[in-house]
């Protein structure tokens, strides 16, 4: 991102170490007034935000409200969160993987609590940050959880979050992808300092009913 070119007055909030509401306000009024139009835009703002390193309390809500609302309502298909979709945020917002930062991490929450329906593709990339974090300690999940080697309750209330947001009338069981991504967080972590509720959920998971294990979570 050190090679972006901001156009004014992007340029000027780039260059601060402390990201204000003003700047925000300059944001909706000047540089984007409209919101985000297009992918440019996107880049412009994540931008901003790898850039500044401290942030006022509401960056992350613009941040992430301007740039869902583009995904979500502005690309076709408008009001829908496809595979394609799924695929723009990943490569946007992720390095190998891995969400690095917070505002980057609450936005792909909120595609997938906003959408009618999330593709299996960006809740299995959401729940692989979890196994992210206890095999290398980094990314933006890591650094809000509580250490442990094993699955603790931040986990658990992540997990049933991204789960049952993604979860409908329609779909009140894992996807093979979901599961096949819970078991590889299994597989990180050091199962004697696990939470008595990921270990319930990894024997329904490995037992006869698998494949109707329920998506709900108890923490």
């Amino acid at each position: 991102m050190s090679e972006f070119r901001f156009s004014y007055p992007a340029c000027v909030i780039a260059g601060k170490s402390l990201l204000t509401a003003q700047d925000i306000a300059i944001l909706r009024t000047i540089a984007l007034p409209r919101g985000v139009q297009c992918e440019t835009d996107i880049v412009s703002l994540l931008a901003i935000n790898n850039s500044c390193r401290e942030k006022c309390p509401e960056w992350t809500d613009y941040f992430t409200a301007v740039i869902a609302d583009f995904v979500l309502n502005r690309l076709a298909p408008r009001g829908q969160l496809d595979d394609a979709k799924a695929g723009l945020v990943q490569r946007l917002f992720a390095t190998a993987g891995l969400i690095g930062s917070t505002e980057e991490l609450a936005l792909v929450l909120a595609l997938i609590e906003h959408a009618p329906r999330a593709p299996e593709s960006l809740v299995a990339f959401a729940l692989d940050q979890v196994r992210h974090a206890l095999q290398s300690g980094q990314g933006a999940y890591a650094d809000s959880r509580k250490a442990s080697a094993g699955i603790n309750a931040d986990d658990l209330a992540y997990i049933a979050r991204v789960l049952d947001a993604a979860s409908d009338d329609r779909r009140d069981t894992l996807s093979p992808l979901a599961a096949t991504v819970l078991m590889a967080i299994d597989s990180v972590a050091v199962s004697a300092f696990n939470h008595a509720g990921w270990s319930d959920l990894i024997y329904a998971l490995r037992g006869p009913q698998s494949a109707d294990a329920p998506c709900g979570i108890a923490a």
